[in-house]
Order: structure tokens, then C-alpha cells, then sequence
């Protein structure tokens, strides 16, 4: 999805997943496949968007896996969902509710008894998507943010993602700060005392119905033409995130959605070279020989904002006048 080929045939994999999934038996809690929803996210999918294509990947999976003898008990039991956290606050914690809703009513779906349905396992990460390149400390209040309505909204597990990963290698001050993040909230805002913190508010609530109601549709209309892997091999899913990522980088682009150092509240005084905007934005556009699917193209909402700043600083700079705001 991401890369646009496999090293080896699809159905190659799925011989080797299923292999995979029946020699952890030995380890009854270990989920040995990771449903990645993050990749929709970081490529600009909205949050009814990443749940319902990641629990069309969790459908795909099942119906794989069973197809080469599997239990399907056995394989939900295998399976960890993946989501990313972005900055709707409330919204995030409303997709992780509703994830547990969508999860079950799948998973009875391929069996056809009253066995116990494995619990859903939620892995969470703050999402590049919304992160920038200018004003990067701003990052850090975003991914606070993202890690708290993780753990409220019940994920199980969590990587607070260092502020400045979107665009360098991490180095340790940048890494410990990520870390801490984590415990800040373990140690002083004492998150972990609290099993369901937002169960009883009707807000959220209300929220997530909302969210497993729209996703739930999104779900049926992949699963009717042909099911995950077909839509992806056509090109749908990314044809429809890449054109909410275009809308609302053009947003951005345009002022009319705003973010916070980027083209609000801009430091007029903080120049970034324009090289690194344009090895971004040609590293998005890489293109690969022999492709099986069209990619998935990972990207940031601010990206094309940034290098028209940057563009702007330089020609100024050319010109020998004094550097604006970013507008």
C-alpha cells in the first residue's frame, strides 16, 4: 500500500502469515499482525476514513486467514489494530470507542456460534500528518494533546513520536522528551488510575455512534465491491484520501485552515532553507518500477504552505527587502 509493490506475490504473504499465526499458539497474548491505520492518517485520510479502511485490512485478514484453515477466533486473537492520533481532540477519543464497537460485529461475521470474541487490542501513535517544520516546539504541544486522547479514548498501548521525526532523524534530546511525554501523564496527570475515563460522558458518547455509523457505511461500501485488497488494486482508497489530503492542504496553503506557526502566529524571523522543503516534496513524489497498486503517498497538511513561505523568504531575501509572514 505504501511502497505500491510486495517483494513477493500477495498470496505468498498470506501462506506465510497464516504459518506465521498458527506457530504463536505457543504464545497465547501475542498478536502477530499489526493492522496499520496510521499509513491512512499520515497520508491525510480523515478519522472515518482511517477506521473504516483499517477494519476493512482487519476483514481482509480474516478472510485470508480463515480461508487457509485458520479459526477465526484463533485469528482475531492474533491481531493488534494500529491507529493514528491526530489533533481532534475529542474525535480521536470518539474513533477508539468506536473501534470496539465495529470490532465484534466483524468478527461474528465469520463464525457461527456464541464463541467469546477476542477483546480489541489498540496500538496508538501521534500522527506526522499535522506536524511542521516551522516553529517545531509547537510539535511537542500537539503530541501532548494526541497522547491524552489516546489513553482516554483506551488504547492499550502508546509511542508518543519525537516532535521533530517529520523532517530530521531524532537525536536523544528529542527522543527523551517523547518518552516523558508518557509519563508526565502516567505519573502526574495519573491517567492510568482510571480504567474508561470518558464512559457516561453523553458528548462522547454521542460522538462515537456518530463515528461507527459513518464508518460502518464506509465499511459496507468497500466490502461491497470485492472487499479490501480489490478497492486498494483499483485505486479507490487512495484516490479518495489523496483528495481529502489535497483539500485541505490547499486549505492550508490558502490560509483558510489555520496552523499555528505555520500561517498563524508565524515567527517573521525564523528562516529554513528552501532545499529541505523541495527533497521533501521530491521524496513524496518518488515513483518505483513495476508497481502492483498505486501508493499510498505519506505526506504533511503544512508541506506546501512551508515551501511557499520558504520560496517567498528567499525571493525577498533576493530582492533585498525584509521577510513577511508567511500569508
Amino acid at each position: 500500500m505504501i511502497n505500491g509493490t510486495l517483494c513477493i506475490p500477495a498470496e505468498a504473504g498470506f501462506d506465510y502469515l497464516a504459518l506465521l499465526v498458527k506457530d504463536s499458539a505457543v504464545l497465547p497474548s501475542y498478536r502477530v499482525i499489526h493492522v496499520n491505520g496510521l499509513n491512512f492518517r499520515n497520508a491525510g485520510a480523515g478519522i472515518v476514513q482511517e477506521l473504516a479502511y483499517t477494519m476493512s485490512m482487519v476483514c481482509e485478514y480474516l478472510s485470508q486467514l480463515t480461508a487457509r484453515g485458520i479459526d477465526p477466533v484463533f485469528a482475531a486473537s492474533r491481531i493488534r489494530l494500529g491507529f493514528g492520533t491526530g489533533s481532534e481532540y475529542f474525535m480521536e477519543i470518539a474513533k477508539l470507542r468506536a473501534s470496539r464497537i465495529l470490532w465484534p460485529v466483524i468478527i461474528k461475521g465469520f463464525i457461527d456460534d456464541n464463541s467469546d470474541i477476542p477483546e480489541a487490542v489498540i496500538h496508538c501513535e501521534t500522527t506526522g500528518w499535522n506536524k511542521t517544520i516551522y516553529d517545531p516546539y509547537v510539535n511537542m504541544l500537539r503530541t501532548q494533546t494526541e497522547a491524552m486522547s489516546s489513553v482516554i479514548g483506551g488504547a492499550d498501548s502508546l509511542t508518543v513520536s519525537p516532535f521533530n521525526s517529520a523532517f530530521s532523524k531524532p537525536e536523544e534530546f528529542a527522543e527523551r522528551i517523547a518518552r516523558n511525554q508518557q509519563l508526565i501523564l502516567r505519573e502526574e496527570a495519573f491517567f492510568d488510575k482510571t480504567a474508561d475515563p470518558s464512559a457516561g460522558s453523553y458528548y462522547i458518547g454521542n460522538l462515537t455512534n456518530l463515528v461507527a455509523e459513518q464508518a460502518w457505511k464506509l465499511f459496507l461500501e468497500v466490502e461491497a465491491k470485492g472487499g479490501f485488497l480489490s478497492v486498494l488494486k483499483e485505486g479507490i482508497i487512495q484516490e479518495r484520501v489523496e483528495e481529502r489530503a489535497g483539500k485541505h492542504k490547499d486549505d492550508i496553503l490558502n490560509g483558510r485552515e489555520l496552523v499555528l506557526g505555520v500561517n498563524h502566529f508565524p515567527d517573521p524571523n525564523e528562516m529554513i532553507a528552501l532545499s529541505l522543503f523541495e527533497a521533501l516534496v521530491a521524496e513524496s513524489n518518488m515513483k518505483a518500477d513495476d508497481l502492483t497498486v498505486r501508493p499510498l503517498r505519506l505526506s504533511r497538511g503544512a508541506l506546501d504552505a512551508e515551501k511557499s513561505r520558504a520560496e517567498e523568504a528567499v525571493s525577498q531575501e533576493r530582492n533585498n527587502t525584509k521577510p513577511g509572514t508567511g500569508h
